[in-house]
């Protein structure tokens, strides 16, 4: 048992929820177009494929408007854009749900959604424990996911017998550990070399100076810079991926080893196609 605070990453279901329900209709029509192209029932590898390059929300922000009548949800939604389409015409075919696209690209999309408090089982008392819009003492909200499998949340919970309260209310523990073993802050010579690089140019492509350059303007050595960069680096890849591909997070936490799996073929399937490609390509020359 955790005695101090800590982080605690949960999956629950918010029956009823629309967002989730849309997701899953979204994954099951795409798994039911692969299906019917293949000739072949739902594999393992299919439902790899949802679970890391399919579809998730990260809330940016949710609150209760009970005077106008809705829940108004910002989510940015990340995914292939086969699954985005997808779920943006569920949204048109929902009763109660209205939305307003504020940004996108290829692979993501921020929407405003608002849900008629007759379809928000939140806003009608239905459901009395949905983390996004009706706090619990003693913990707060880090990050939430919206998936097809329910509401991923990350926790920070100032005692342990918040989790107990948490899994009494149906919050399946998928990942706990001490706030303390959380390294995610950089220290402050890692946050400065880092923009320090940054400013001088050094992730510019091509780059517009080098590390032994950058050291000697610092007055440290190759190694030691290198060495901050790394740390600084690894710190800032991890923040990103929880909190801008939270699809991807969706894979990593249900299922590493399945995971790299796919990525794995993913790669080994373009390796193969280009070599293919340049023996055919040598053949003919």
């Amino acid at each position: 048992m955790i005695n101090q605070s800590a982080v605690v990453f949960c999956l629950t279901q918010i029956p009823g929820c629309p967002l989730q329900m849309l997701m899953r209709k979204t994954v099951e029509s795409s798994l039911n177009e692969t299906n019917n192209t293949n000739n072949s029932t739902s594999n393992s590898m299919n439902i790899v494929l949802n679970m890391v390059s399919g579809i998730a929300g990260r809330v940016l922000r949710a609150g209760l408007h009970r005077e106008e009548g809705y829940t108004e949800i910002w989510l940015r939604i990340s995914g292939a854009s086969g699954y985005l389409d997808l779920f943006e015409n569920k949204m048109r075919q929902e009763e109660g749900v209205a939305f307003q696209k504020i940004f996108s690209n290829k692979f993501n999309t921020v929407y405003r959604i608002l849900i008629e408090h007759n379809k928000c089982p939140c806003a009608n008392d239905k459901v009395t424990h949905c983390p996004l819009l009706k706090a619990m003492p003693g913990a707060m909200v880090k990050s939430s996911i919206i998936t097809p499998y329910g509401l991923l949340c990350e926790f920070l919970v100032a005692k342990s017998r918040v989790i107990s309260e948490l899994k009494q209310r149906g919050c399946k523990i998928l990942l706990m550990h001490e706030i303390n073993g959380y390294d995610f802050m950089l220290t402050q010579k890692q946050e400065l070399a880092i923009i320090y690089a940054y400013l001088m140019g050094y992730y510019h492509f091509p780059r517009k100076v080098s590390l032994k350059e950058l050291a000697a303007k610092l007055g440290l050595s190759v190694s030691t810079l290198a060495e901050l960069l790394r740390k600084a680096e690894a710190k800032v890849i991890d923040a990103y991926i929880r909190h801008e591909l939270p699809h991807y997070l969706v894979g990593l936490v249900m299922s590493k080893s399945t995971y790299r799996d796919f990525v794995e073929n993913q790669f080994g399937s373009k390796h193969e196609e280009k070599k293919e490609k340049v023996l055919v390509e040598a053949k003919t020359s």
